[in-house]
């Protein structure tokens, strides 16, 4: 989990929910489950079809709030269960510079 504790982690996931995530990747190309991403250093990384789905929401207009409701009504998943895994997968696609966040 990021942060480090449950407080700073809570701190964050309020932060990042009004923010609007934009998908900033060079080439996608999706093979059976998988979604191939390049960014702009020319890395190649792989993410599964929940990643992707979030992605594919990532087109600057709509908040992280916003695709995680979209994304809890496909995957008939708990919303806050989801919401915790998308804040974990934003820090990843930020870290790897495939998604930037608009505050």
């Amino acid at each position: 989990m990021f942060p480090e504790n449950e407080e700073s982690f809570n701190l964050v996931k309020s932060i990042l929910l009004d923010t609007i995530p934009k998908d900033i990747s060079l080439r996608k190309h999706k093979e059976d489950n998988v979604l191939l991403v390049t960014n702009k250093n020319q890395t190649l990384f792989f993410f599964n079809d929940t990643a992707a789905l979030f992605l594919s929401y990532c087109n600057g207009k709509l908040t992280v709030k916003e695709i995680i409701d979209k994304m809890s009504d496909i995957l008939e998943v708990q919303n806050n269960i989801l919401t915790d895994d998308i804040v974990e997968l934003i820090r990843i696609l930020q870290k790897d510079r495939i998604v930037y966040i608009k505050v």
